[in-house]
């Protein structure tokens, strides 16, 4: 991008997209804890206690819960990094990424090596079903998360070079004067 303005404007939609989906990760953590509050009948899952704490599928929506808030925050101050154009403030939304990124890897990888090892032989095709909605969830949490840190890291660096060459150029005809 040509000028600071064409990199605001990106690193405003990125907030905006980082936003929404920090509502969808809340929507789908909170719709998956509203259904597990009302377990067994909610989807059909009879052992409930088992499910939803041997498993740490309770654990992850309580975390996903949080995530989703923290998300949300971490947006906004994106936007008002973009914004008031303060890049130090906007690097701060990278740690939020790689956090929530490695958070899913390891339960993802935890479920999966624990599915490998037929942990739960016994579970119906509902149980599995559940489950799979927590392993498709968390990879798709990755995937947007690698996406967003990338358009994120180029948008940041063109952002940071450009602020700090406008503030060497003032600096520079502060001392002529």
């Amino acid at each position: 991008m040509g000028s600071i303005q064409g990199v605001l404007i990106a690193g405003v939609i990125l907030a905006v997209l980082d936003l929404l989906f920090g509502i969808y990760v809340l929507g789908f953590y909170g719709k998956i804890q509203h259904n597990h509050f009302h377990c067994p009948w909610a989807h059909g899952i009879r052992s409930c206690d088992f499910f939803l704490f041997e498993t740490n599928h309770n654990t992850r929506t309580i975390i996903g819960l949080a995530e989703g808030i923290v998300s949300i925050v971490f947006s906004t101050v994106l936007l008002v990094a973009f914004l008031r154009r303060l890049p130090y403030l906007a690097w701060i939304w990278l740690l939020k990424a790689v956090i929530v990124i490695l958070m899913n890897a390891y339960f993802v990888a935890d479920w999966l090596i624990k599915r490998g090892r037929y942990y739960h032989s016994y579970w119906d095709p509902d149980e599995y079903n559940e489950e799979t909605v927590f392993i498709a969830g968390g990879f798709i949490e990755i995937g947007v998360q690698l996406i967003l840190s990338f358009i994120f890291c180029c948008l940041a660096a063109s952002f940071t070079y450009k602020i700090r060459r406008q503030e060497r150029a003032m600096k520079a005809a502060e001392t002529q004067i």
